[in-house]
């Protein structure tokens, strides 16, 4: 169990160059939760029309977990934005993942996850 204090320790400046390298390591004390997914629009759909895909990794532990995103099949790494991991309450973890994108009759947009609680590689389809 993680102390309630650990949530306000504060970091140095310094320190956040080596925030990156937390996201790799391994967290004893977490249990291993699947995150929940999913995915779903930053606004109404219209065709033509710019908007964001979000994907949404919830309720998952350890803090460790791989998003990427496919348009009809293929791997689009342009534009997407992650954020860090949020902590919950419950001492789970949740993540963000978003992809700008212009609909388009007959496109398909996967939401690929990873992570050591599945058994497999989980894809959310939009």
């Amino acid at each position: 169990m993680v102390p309630d204090y650990i949530n306000n320790v504060t970091v140095a400046p310094a320190w956040h160059q080596a925030l990156p390298l937390r996201d790799s390591l391994p967290c004893p004390w977490c249990p291993v939760m699947p995150p929940e997914v999913t995915v779903f629009p930053r606004g109404p759909v219209e065709l033509g029309e710019p908007n964001i895909l979000i994907c949404f990794a919830d309720k998952f532990s350890p803090p460790t977990l791989s998003v990427t995103w496919l348009k009809n099949g293929q791997e689009v790494t342009k534009g997407v934005y992650e954020t860090d991991f949020y902590p919950r309450p419950d001492n789970s973890f949740r993540k963000f993942s978003y992809l700008p994108f212009l609909p388009s009759q007959g496109d398909f947009y996967d939401c690929r996850v990873e992570h050591g609680g599945l058994a497999e590689t989980f894809t959310k389809h939009w």
